[in-house]
C-alpha cells in the first residue's frame, strides 16, 4: 500500500505515519490508518496509553515511585492524541471495544497500512490461511514523535511460567515448566514467534548458534533492537495493578476518549484516586 502511495520506506516519525494514513484513506486504499485496541478493564488500553505516554516523554510515576504523574503535561498530550485519532477517523470507534488479540483483521486483509501490535501478528501475516499480505509487509519500530526525546519506544509484555495450584497434572505441569526453562524450550518459543520473544538471553544475542539466521527470521534484529527502547507498565512494580487498571485508570481513559469528561479532569481524577490508594497500600 505504501508503494502505491509512492513511499519506499516506513515512516520515521509519528506525524509521517499519520500523514500516510490520511493519504491512504483519501485515496480509497484504506478504511483506517491502523486499528489499536483500547479495551477498558484489560491490558490493551494500558498498553496503548503507555506507548503514547512514553513517546511524549512521560512516566506513570516519579522516580522514587511516591507519586503518580500520568496526569502531567505528557499524559494530557498522550490522551489528547489518542482522542484525535478517533475524532479524525484514523482509527475505528470499535477500537474502544477491541483487544489487541482481535483487531488485526483489517491489516491482514490489506485494508490498513499500519498495525501496532505484539510480535504474534507477524506469524499470522505470513500464514496463507490468515493473511492476504504475505509478501507485502515488513516489520519495523514504532516511530517517535518529532520534538520529543525518544526516537522510538516499545511496550514490553512480561510474563512468567508457573504451575497453577489447581492443575490436574502436577507431574506434566512440572515437565512443561522444566522444558520451557531449557534451551530446547527457548528455541521452540523463538520458532513459534518467528525469531522474537526468546526466553533465554543468549538465544537472541547469538541467534546463529541456535539455528536462527537473521536473513530467514526477520523478527530477530527488530526484536533485539527493540529491547534497547523497551519499557514497562505499572504491572512491573504495583501489587494492586489490576485494581488500578480495571477500576481507576482505564475507566477514566474511556470517559475521556468518549468525550464524556474533559481529558485533564479525567486524568486528574484517576491520579487522585490512585494517589490515595498508593498512600494507603504502598506499592
Amino acid at each position: 500500500m505504501l508503494n502505491e502511495l509512492g513511499y519506499d520506506e516506513a515512516p520515521d516519525t509519528w506525524d509521517e505515519m499519520l500523514d500516510i494514513s490520511h493519504e491512504a484513506i483519501d485515496e480509497g486504499l484504506a478504511e483506517y490508518g491502523f486499528f489499536p485496541g483500547y479495551l477498558a478493564g484489560h491490558e490493551d488500553g494500558m498498553v496503548q496509553f503507555d506507548l503514547m505516554l512514553k513517546l511524549h516523554d512521560g512516566q506513570w510515576m516519579n522516580e522514587d515511585k511516591t507519586e503518580w504523574t500520568f496526569n502531567d503535561e505528557a499524559g494530557v498530550e498522550a490522551l489528547t492524541q489518542m482522542k484525535e485519532h478517533l475524532d479524525e477517523g484514523l482509527i475505528p470507534e470499535a477500537s474502544l471495544e477491541q483487544s489487541d488479540w482481535d483487531n488485526m483483521h483489517l491489516f491482514l486483509s490489506g485494508e490498513t497500512p499500519f498495525e501496532i501490535n505484539w510480535n504474534f501478528v507477524h506469524q499470522m501475516a505470513i500464514d496463507p490461511e490468515q493473511s492476504e499480505i504475505i509478501d507485502d509487509f515488513s516489520v519495523g519500530h514504532v516511530p517517535g514523535i518529532e520534538g520529543k526525546e525518544r526516537d522510538t519506544y516499545t511496550v514490553l509484555g512480561g510474563g512468567g511460567y508457573a504451575i497453577s495450584p489447581t492443575t490436574r497434572s502436577e507431574e506434566w505441569s512440572f515437565k512443561l515448566l522444566d522444558y520451557m526453562h531449557r534451551t530446547d524450550g527457548a528455541v521452540g518459543v523463538m520458532e513459534e514467534q518467528g525469531g522474537a520473544e526468546a526466553t533465554m538471553i543468549d538465544t537472541y544475542e547469538n541467534p546463529e548458534e541456535y539455528g536462527f539466521s537473521p536473513d530467514e527470521y526477520e523478527m530477530i534484529d527488530v526484536f533485539r533492537q527493540q529491547l534497547e527502547y523497551g519499557g514497562v507498565r505499572p504491572s512491573d512494580y504495583l501489587t494492586w495493578y489490576s485494581e488500578f487498571r480495571d477500576n481507576i485508570f482505564t475507566p477514566a481513559m474511556h470517559r475521556a476518549l468518549l468525550g464524556e469528561q474533559e481529558i485533564e479532569e479525567a486524568l486528574d481524577q484517576a491520579q487522585e484516586e490512585a494517589q490515595q490508594m498508593l498512600e494507603a497500600e504502598g506499592l
